[in-house]
């Protein structure tokens, strides 16, 4: 026939084993395929049809909807109504649990080679013997038997149940661009994002069947695909619960599933923009809250490398707050915070060895991130003003000088305090020092002096208080932070000249020591200079007429004011015969030295210098 098995006479009948077997009787005496899978046939001598044979069907399905079958033939009715591909056995496809798809040849191979729908429709043969022979003969399946690559055992099309093999189809479309393993880029996604993975291969139904999976529904995303159209939309994965995107940027959400040229993949124009706009921070350095998933990224070429790609799409946003690391503590009365551990500590500006201007801005008070490092809102600083000269030494709101110093120090034998108080306070033999005749003081809010510090831990290491710079009266001192005292150390610190000098330019008689160490409070005057110096004419005079005879005495107003006072008029000393003289500053008839001319022991005389 050409399209099933060729019957046999025993089909229906016992063969005789002799000719001599007429006995006036129809003997029907049913076989093999007739009864195959349990079919019992029968045939009705007065309406002469047959029923329940194998070969017309009876073990077979129902119809499917809207089909019907013919399954009791008329013997007697020749005329091709029974043996109509598609209305007589079974339907195409068959009803009930079959799977709903016509291509025969999917599960049917060996038996027919293809079947395209029609009235008729139209039918080769692989091997019609195989047809109406007892047997269902099915082909094992497998996941690429109707769609994908067989050599590779990847199910995703190319090719689709149709044979296609063309994005621009939509059996096609862009699985590869989906699943594809090792973009580079994001999660290698699985069939399970969009479809219910079958559990068996018998699973067709003509039926593009879409089930969303995580993650692309994550964050509430309600994915839909538009058949017409060929686009998805709301889906996670092509970021539809993201913020919108920056001004004058413009977002690609709604992917045409047959455009596969890279446009709905390119950093920056389709998911989000970069940075994201809303209420998204303005910055474009991904990595300072997205460390886990981008290493770098330029804003130039939007382009980007990748710590961990399979963490970019994967249904959760890995963010991390930027300061993030144990020693990064907000200052709250605590010396262990991160201007201590980064600023001093480690010669860092912050965990992640970035400047604090680069997401703050230039003056700190909001840049891209759009948080000032005074935002108390944020819990910065403890709702402090840590451009203030106090947040970092000294006591609010008007002592600027240690203690307390930058680490809460608080003991003069350490450097960060030592004699501040000393120095800064006026007392019988000198004026209260202003800051800046030891410091350059920065402007009001400048902390260049600041993110710019120098620590180290050790006293070598220059800068580590270079911050010292002379000037007014101290100028011409020297600062030695290495000069200590003892073993072991018990004082540090020098400042010599100027101030702690001799009066001379030299050296003082006793050495000072900033941190630790004694300062005579006896004979303070002797601690600089020697009670009667030795120096120009002081050995002659000073035994004879006493300190106070050319000098005022020692205030806060004259002493240690970075000039050397004289009386201008030296009048009438005591036991020395009366007279007066005038005396001479430097830069005249003496000129470097001072001098002096006048009436003194009775006798009258010219400029004397010393």
């Amino acid at each position: 026939s050409g399209w099933h098995r060729d019957p046999a006479c025993a089909d229906c009948h016992a063969v005789p084993a002799s000719q001599l077997h007429t006995d006036g009787v129809v003997g029907l005496s049913w076989g093999y395929p007739s009864n195959a899978d349990t079919a019992t046939p029968s045939f009705d001598f007065g309406t002469t049809r047959c029923s329940n044979v194998y070969c017309h069907g009876t073990t077979l399905m129902g119809p499917k909807a809207g089909g019907s079958v013919s399954r009791t033939p008329d013997w007697k009715v020749v005329n091709g109504s029974y043996d109509a591909c598609g209305t007589t056995c079974h339907t195409n496809p068959p009803g009930g649990t079959h799977i709903a798809s016509d291509k025969c040849q999917m599960c049917h191979g060996a038996t027919i080679a293809s079947f395209v729908p029609g009235n008729p429709p139209s039918v080769t043969w692989a091997n019609a013997q195989s047809h109406v022979n007892g047997t269902v003969d099915l082909t094992t399946l497998t996941c690429t038997t109707c769609h994908g690559d067989t050599p590779t055992n990847d199910p995703a099309p190319p090719k689709g149940t149709m044979g296609e093999t063309l994005t621009t189809q939509k059996a096609v479309g862009a699985h590869q661009d989906h699943v594809s393993a090792g973009s580079g880029w994001h999660r290698d996604p699985a069939c399970a994002d969009c479809h219910t993975v079958p559990a068996s291969q018998m699973h067709t139904n003509n039926v593009t069947d879409l089930a969303w999976g995580y993650p692309a529904t994550a964050g509430g995303a309600t994915p839909a695909y538009d058949a017409v159209a060929t686009s998805c939309g709301n889906t996670y994965c092509h970021g539809t619960t993201l913020a919108g995107p920056k001004a004058g940027g413009a977002v690609s959400r709604t992917p045409d599933w047959e455009v596969v040229n890279g446009s709905y993949d390119a950093c920056g124009t389709t998911c989000h923009t970069n940075p994201p706009g809303g209420s998204h921070v303005a910055h474009t350095d991904c990595k300072i809250c997205h460390t886990a998933v981008i290493a770098t990224f330029n804003p130039a070429g939007q382009t980007a490398t990748w710590t961990s790609p399979t963490l970019h799409v994967n249904g959760t946003i890995e963010s991390n707050s930027y300061h993030d690391l144990g020693q990064w503590t907000t200052p709250g009365g605590s010396a262990n915070h991160h201007g201590s551990n980064y600023f001093l500590t480690n010669a860092r500006r912050d965990e992640h060895g970035t400047a604090c201007t680069a997401c703050h801005g230039a003056d700190y008070l909001g840049g891209t991130v759009g948080v000032s490092c005074n935002d108390t809102s944020a819990g910065c600083h403890n709702g402090k003003n840590w451009q203030d000269c106090t947040f970092c030494h000294g006591t609010g709101p008007s002592q600027s000088n240690p203690p307390l110093g930058v680490r809460n120090e608080n003991a003069t034998n350490t450097l960060a305090v030592g004699r501040h108080v000393a120095h800064l306070t006026s007392s019988a033999s000198h004026v209260a020092f202003a800051c800046v005749t030891c410091h350059v003081v920065p402007p009001a809010n400048d902390v260049g002096h600041t993110t710019g510090y120098i620590p180290s831990a050790s006293l070598a290491t220059t800068g580590h208080h270079g911050d010292v710079a002379f000037s007014l009266g101290a100028t011409g001192m020297t600062w030695n932070v290495n000069a200590t005292q003892g073993a072991p150390v018990t004082a540090r610190g020098t400042c010599t000249r100027a101030c702690h000098g001799n009066g001379q330019g030299g050296l003082p008689v006793v050495t000072p020591y900033w941190a630790g160490g004694n300062w005579p409070t006896a004979n303070v005057c002797g601690n600089c200079h020697a009670a009667s110096p030795n120096t120009g004419e002081h050995n002659k005079h000073a035994g004879e007429v006493g300190c106070s005879a050319c000098h005022p005495g020692a205030n806060t107003a004259t002493h240690m004011n970075g000039s050397e006072t004289v009386n201008g008029t030296i009048n009438g000393i005591p036991g020395q015969g009366g007279g007066s003289v005038i005396t001479i500053p430097p830069g005249g008839v003496c000129g470097p030295s001072w001098g002096c001319q006048g009436t003194c022991h009775g006798k009258n005389h010219g400029p004397e210098c010393f």
